[in-house]
This record gives structure tokens, sequence and C-alpha cells, in this order.
């Protein structure tokens, strides 16, 4: 990014190593603990009421807050960006205080709720320019609120290090180790693995295939079936995998500071979700990383079938297990998809490049304002 044209601030809400980082580049930071963050759950209506219940304290507390906050906008800044969904309350709060430009990144899919419904439109509402991470989240956003006005941009990110360290307790063998990077939610398709280490159970394919899984996996009694059984009793979804008898084809490392280091230790990625959205930021890094990866749906941005990793547009247990065994055999071939995939995020994703698709943005929006 021309720094020589931009003064940025960053506010976080807690503190973090990404203030050394961020002061490190010049840049300055500050944090606020109050700042207003609302995200609805996709744990079922009783679990936002709860939500709404507790943001209640948060939204009082914040009033003065805000009205600082608002009061340095005006003084010292042209644009304000946040840089996630779950800021749309501040947003919408500091609209009716400051007449300054607001941009606003738009980074998930949430559920199809009333509450992600109101949520969008309030961000249509007191937002001028929309970034999306992608198509995808574009469409999303528009079945939500209606219309989606913006501009994608892909998320940047560097190439690590080759030789980077890898996570010391993965087993060094010659097991395919498949990683996933993401704390249990239905929709992400952990269980979908399951599926798969049953096909290769079945199969007595035992000793070839093991999915290396970091995260929080806790449980909650409201899902459904054996999970939520499972969770009852105080389980977790390795206690769940244990119950099933596939203990061998899973190890779990709960959540990991440092998910570069898993992702050096396996030979792919896996994001078989159940809402088939193959892309995210752990796609992009291990891409980054030259390591391939599994997924399920049919767009093709990040990852392409048989060039850098496996895309199927239907999940199908049996087909990603006979994959995954060939893949055991061939090593070159996952070598290739590796190197292919590098350096297609290399040139999508130049951090570069997308800054200055940002920066550019934001002077579109100032310059409209003024």
């Amino acid at each position: 990014m021309d720094r020589s044209s931009v003064r940025v601030k960053v506010i976080c809400r807690k503190q973090s190593d990404i203030q050394k980082k961020y002061n490190a580049l010049g840049i300055e930071t500050a944090v606020e603990p109050e700042l207003l963050l609302f995200s609805p759950s996709e744990k079922g209506w009783k679990q936002n009421l709860s939500l709404v219940k507790n943001a209640f304290p948060d939204l009082i507390r914040g009033h003065q807050d805000s009205n600082q906050l608002a009061r340095e906008i005006e003084n010292d800044f042209d644009v304000v960006h946040f840089n996630h969904a779950s800021l749309f309350v501040l947003a919408a709060r500091l609209r009716k205080k400051t007449g300054k430009p607001f941009s606003m990144h738009i980074r998930t899919r949430p559920e199809d709720t009333v509450l992600t419904r109101l949520q969008s439109r309030s961000i249509l509402k007191n937002c001028d320019k929309l970034v999306y991470i992608t198509e995808n989240e574009q469409e999303h956003f528009k079945a939500l609120a209606g219309k989606a006005p913006g501009t994608v941009i892909f998320n940047p990110t560097t190439s690590p290090a080759q030789n980077s360290s890898t996570h010391p307790r993965i087993p060094d063998d010659r097991r395919l180790k498949i990683a996933s990077l993401k704390s249990f939610r239905p929709s992400l398709g952990h269980s979908r693995l399951v599926e798969i280490a049953q096909k290769l159970s079945d199969r007595g394919e035992t000793d070839k295939v093991l999915f290396v899984m970091a995260g929080d996996m806790r449980l909650w009694p409201s899902l459904p079936g054996a999970l939520g059984a499972v969770a009852a009793r105080g389980g977790d979804f390795e206690a769940y995998v244990n119950d099933l008898g596939l203990a061998e084809f899973f190890h779990f490392l709960g959540w990991v500071p440092d998910p570069e280091q898993v992702l050096s230790a396996c030979d792919l990625l896996a994001v078989p979700s159940m809402e088939n959205n193959p892309w995210g930021r752990d796609v992009i890094e291990a891409l980054s990383l030259g390591k391939p990866v599994l997924a399920t749906g049919e767009w093709d941005g990040f990852i392409k079938d048989g060039e850098t990793g496996l895309l199927a547009a239907n999940f199908e247990a049996e087909n990603f297990a006979d994959e995954l065994l060939n893949l055991f055999d061939d090593r070159a071939k996952l070598d290739y998809w590796g190197e292919t995939g590098r350096r297609h995020i290399a040139s999508i994703c130049s951090p570069p490049d997308r800054a200055h698709d940002l920066q550019e943005l934001w002077h579109s929006v100032a310059h409209r304002q003024a």
C-alpha cells in the first residue's frame, strides 16, 4: 500500500500480537474493549435470543465510547473501514453521529435467518461501499439484503517459507495426512471426514490416511442424533469419532496458535463443507504453502479439480476415499498440484496488488463524499 497517500489507524477489541505487527509497519493501533460486536449464531433461535439479551448491556456501555470515537472520526479521518460484518451495530450507531463515509468487509455467508437479514439490511443502509472476499459472499449478501453493491477483492496472502517448522505433535510417518483447521460447526463438514474414514475402514485400509484435526471440537446438546447425545454426556467430536471405532484415522490437536505448522506437516487441507463453499482463509494459506486442497462445491476460483486439489460438486465419501488412496501411492501428483496451487494463489492474492485495490476503493469512497 502506498503509505505516502494514506494514513491508517487500526482499532482492535482486544490486545494481541497483531498490535505489534501493525506497529512494526508504522501503523497506529488502539485497543477498545467495549467496541460493539455482535454475530448471529447458527446454533438455533434460543442461542440467538440469549445473544440478543446479552448484547443489551454492551449497547448501553458502548454509548459513551461511540460518542468519543465519532468525534475522533470527524476530526481526524476521511473513511471508516469495518473489517467484519459483526461490527454492524457499531456502524449503525456511528452513522447517526458522523457524516464520514463507511466501507465494510463481508467475509462470511451466515445462515439465512431473521437476524442475519436484519444484520445485512443494516449494513446496506449504513455503509457506503462493501468489499467481498469472493463473488460467493456478494451473491449471498444479495440474497439476504436484496442487493449487494460493492466490489470483490480477494484476501492477500504471502507465501510462507517452504521449510516452515512442523507441528511437533503430528506423527512423522508415511500416512497421507489431511489437515482440518476449523473448529467444529455442523456446516463445516467435519462429519464428512468421518464418512470418508468409515469407507476406508470398511475396505480394511487403516494405515494409509490420517485426518489431523486442529481447532475447538466441542459439541452442544441441541445437535441432532449421535452428536447431540455425545455432547449431552460431556463429550466432544473426538469422543464421537471414538464411539464409531474410527480413532486410528484421526489425530486431534485442539486449538493451535500456528496453523502453518499443521499445514507444513500435512499433505493436503480438507474443507468438505456442507454448504459446498470451497474458499476461505485456510484454503488460500494452504495453497500458498504448496498444499493441495480437498473440497466440495462448484466455484473454482482457488481450487481447480485435478490441478490444485480435489474439488467435487457433490460429496461422495466413496469417491473421496478412492482419491485419497490413489494419492497415497502417487506423491508426485501431490507435489505437482501443490506447486500449481502456489503459483495460482501468488498471482491472484498478491499483497501489493490487493492492497492497491483496497486503497483505491477507500479513495473512491472519500472522493465521492467530498
